[in-house]
């Protein structure tokens, strides 16, 4: 009976090694293929076009690259802004439009936003705005647009307008 049961824990046992060396495997194997895919784009890079910018390490990757650093348009795009690497977007000396897709921890990015004198438009979608936001997008000295594709509180869009009636804003969806 003994030897039953060790075999079966041993079965049982391997199973459960096979399954975790094949998840860490997966694993291993999509990073391999994101890390490609972020060579792709920081090869493909179009400083006159707009590139978009998933995680930290891909806006790492552009900026270390003297192409890279050149980009005029970047989009991020369910980004976590909290991750220290996104405070290298200062680098882009020639960054003009910045889009915000369905990004994360906004409040934790916003003191390097304000960094970004060179804007002359943003477009922010499905982006939490946390307090302080309209205030920080009012700072850029050279913004021209501010598009903002999700629900925004009317007062929000008032307030701005009144510290920045040379702002062209679009905000269809205001509550």
């Amino acid at each position: 009976m003994k030897q039953i049961l060790f075999v079966v824990c041993a079965g049982v046992l391997s199973v459960v090694l096979l399954i975790y060396a094949t998840l860490a495997s997966l694993s291993a194997n999509g990073e391999i293929r994101r890390q490609r895919f972020r060579e792709k784009i920081v090869a493909d890079v179009d400083p006159l076009g707009q590139t978009s910018v998933y995680d930290g390490e891909l806006l790492s990757m552009l900026a270390d690259n003297e192409r890279g650093r050149l980009a005029s348009s970047l989009v991020l795009v369910s980004a976590d802004l909290a991750d220290p690497a996104f405070q290298r977007i200062v680098e882009f000396e020639n960054l003009g439009e910045l889009g915000m897709y369905s990004c994360e921890n906004m409040k934790e990015f916003l003191a390097t936003l304000k960094k970004l004198n060179r804007l002359e438009s943003i477009f922010v979608e499905t982006t939490s705005l946390p307090d302080g936001t309209f205030e920080s997008f009012a700072s850029l000295p050279n913004l021209k647009k501010l598009h903002l594709e999700q629900t925004v509180p009317a007062e929000s869009i008032e307030s701005f307008n009144e510290l920045r009636p040379d702002v062209e804003v679009k905000c269809d969806f205001v509550n």
